[in-house]
């Protein structure tokens, strides 16, 4: 398996994993403020993965 294919699902897997922490924190009623850092990294995240698989088709 690729490195830059497991770096890709794992990036995606963190991102998942805040999601849903921000999504059982929410149900718990903590504020939105400290909820937009999760999802921020999450949008993070995922803007990395994109750059990465962008980036390894124009090597390819």
């Amino acid at each position: 398996m690729s490195p830059l294919l497991v770096t890709v699902v794992l990036l995606n897997a963190l991102a998942a994993a805040s999601v849903l922490f921000a999504l059982t924190e929410a149900n718990k009623g903590v504020p939105i403020s400290e909820l937009g850092v999760f999802l921020t990294v999450t949008v993070g995240l995922l803007g990395l993965s994109i750059i990465l698989i962008a980036g390894s088709m124009i090597m390819a």
